[in-house]
Protein backbone atom coordinates (compact mmCIF):
# COMPACT_ATOMS: atom_id res chain seq x y z
CA UNK A 1 0.00 0.00 0.00
CA UNK A 2 2.85 2.38 0.76
CA UNK A 3 4.29 2.18 -2.75
CA UNK A 4 0.81 2.65 -4.17
CA UNK A 5 0.56 5.87 -2.15
CA UNK A 6 4.01 6.95 -3.33
CA UNK A 7 2.89 6.44 -6.92
CA UNK A 8 -0.28 8.45 -6.33
CA UNK A 9 1.71 11.29 -4.74
CA UNK A 10 4.09 11.17 -7.71
CA UNK A 11 1.14 11.54 -10.10
CA UNK A 12 -0.57 14.33 -8.16
CA UNK A 13 2.69 16.23 -7.66
CA UNK A 14 3.35 16.03 -11.40
CA UNK A 15 -0.19 16.98 -12.39
CA UNK A 16 -0.57 19.88 -9.95
CA UNK A 17 -3.42 21.19 -7.83
CA UNK A 18 -5.75 21.91 -10.75
CA UNK A 19 -5.70 18.35 -12.13
CA UNK A 20 -7.50 15.15 -11.22
CA UNK A 21 -6.28 11.53 -11.22
CA UNK A 22 -9.15 9.69 -12.91
CA UNK A 23 -7.72 6.19 -12.58
CA UNK A 24 -4.60 4.43 -11.40
CA UNK A 25 -3.52 0.82 -11.79
CA UNK A 26 -0.29 -0.51 -10.33
CA UNK A 27 1.41 -3.83 -9.75
CA UNK A 28 3.86 -4.47 -6.94
CA UNK A 29 6.58 -6.59 -8.57
CA UNK A 30 9.28 -7.02 -5.89
CA UNK A 31 9.78 -6.58 -2.17
CA UNK A 32 10.80 -3.24 -0.75
CA UNK A 33 13.41 -3.96 1.92
CA UNK A 34 14.06 -1.64 4.84
CA UNK A 35 16.63 0.93 3.76
CA UNK A 36 15.88 0.64 0.03
CA UNK A 37 15.86 3.85 -1.97
CA UNK A 38 13.11 4.23 -4.53
CA UNK A 39 13.15 6.33 -7.67
CA UNK A 40 9.82 7.02 -9.37
CA UNK A 41 9.67 7.88 -13.04
CA UNK A 42 7.02 8.09 -15.68
CA UNK A 43 6.16 9.13 -19.19
CA UNK A 44 3.14 10.44 -21.02
CA UNK A 45 1.99 7.71 -23.40
CA UNK A 46 -1.08 9.38 -24.87
CA UNK A 47 -3.23 12.49 -24.93
CA UNK A 48 -6.93 12.73 -25.80
CA UNK A 49 -9.78 15.18 -25.53
CA UNK A 50 -12.91 13.37 -24.37
CA UNK A 51 -16.35 14.08 -25.81
CA UNK A 52 -17.19 16.10 -22.69
CA UNK A 53 -14.14 18.34 -23.29
CA UNK A 54 -11.90 16.87 -20.60
CA UNK A 55 -8.21 16.73 -21.53
CA UNK A 56 -6.98 13.26 -20.59
CA UNK A 57 -3.36 12.18 -20.36
CA UNK A 58 -2.28 8.52 -20.20
CA UNK A 59 0.79 7.91 -18.06
CA UNK A 60 3.02 4.87 -17.56
CA UNK A 61 5.10 4.96 -14.38
CA UNK A 62 7.45 2.73 -12.44
CA UNK A 63 9.39 2.59 -9.19
CA UNK A 64 12.99 1.39 -9.30
CA UNK A 65 15.18 0.59 -6.31
CA UNK A 66 18.89 1.39 -5.92
CA UNK A 67 19.76 -2.02 -7.42
CA UNK A 68 18.01 -1.09 -10.66
CA UNK A 69 15.09 -3.47 -10.05
CA UNK A 70 11.62 -2.33 -11.05
CA UNK A 71 9.54 -2.95 -7.93
CA UNK A 72 6.29 -1.31 -9.04
CA UNK A 73 4.85 -0.61 -12.49
CA UNK A 74 1.61 1.07 -13.35
CA UNK A 75 -0.54 3.23 -15.55
CA UNK A 76 -2.80 6.18 -14.85
CA UNK A 77 -5.20 8.55 -16.54
CA UNK A 78 -5.07 12.19 -15.43
CA UNK A 79 -7.38 15.00 -16.48
CA UNK A 80 -5.49 18.28 -16.85
CA UNK A 81 -6.62 21.87 -17.27
CA UNK A 82 -6.25 23.31 -20.75
CA UNK A 83 -5.90 26.81 -22.14
CA UNK A 84 -8.23 25.78 -24.97
CA UNK A 85 -10.77 23.62 -23.09
CA UNK A 86 -10.70 25.20 -19.62
CA UNK A 87 -10.37 23.68 -16.15
CA UNK A 88 -10.05 19.99 -15.38
CA UNK A 89 -13.61 18.81 -14.82
CA UNK A 90 -14.30 16.18 -12.19
CA UNK A 91 -15.80 12.90 -13.39
CA UNK A 92 -19.59 12.56 -13.30
CA UNK A 93 -20.83 10.90 -10.12
CA UNK A 94 -23.19 7.95 -10.76
CA UNK A 95 -26.79 8.66 -9.67
CA UNK A 96 -26.89 5.75 -7.20
CA UNK A 97 -23.78 7.04 -5.42
CA UNK A 98 -25.28 10.55 -5.27
CA UNK A 99 -28.44 9.06 -3.74
CA UNK A 100 -26.45 7.21 -1.06
CA UNK A 101 -24.49 10.37 -0.22
CA UNK A 102 -27.70 12.37 0.22
CA UNK A 103 -29.11 9.66 2.49
CA UNK A 104 -25.94 9.63 4.60
CA UNK A 105 -25.91 13.41 4.96
CA UNK A 106 -29.61 13.39 5.86
CA UNK A 107 -28.95 10.88 8.65
CA UNK A 108 -25.96 12.96 9.80
CA UNK A 109 -28.25 15.99 10.12
CA UNK A 110 -30.72 13.95 12.18
CA UNK A 111 -27.98 12.85 14.57
CA UNK A 112 -26.73 16.42 14.98
CA UNK A 113 -30.22 17.65 15.81
CA UNK A 114 -30.50 14.91 18.42
CA UNK A 115 -27.22 16.05 19.94
CA UNK A 116 -25.30 12.90 19.01
CA UNK A 117 -22.09 12.79 17.02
Amino acid sequence: MLRECWAHHYLTDWAGDDAWVVSQHDEIRKFNYQGDTHFLSGEVTGKTVAEDGRCLVDIAFKGTNQRGEDTVKGTAVVVLPSREHGPALLPEVPAELQRKAVEMMSRHGELLREGRR
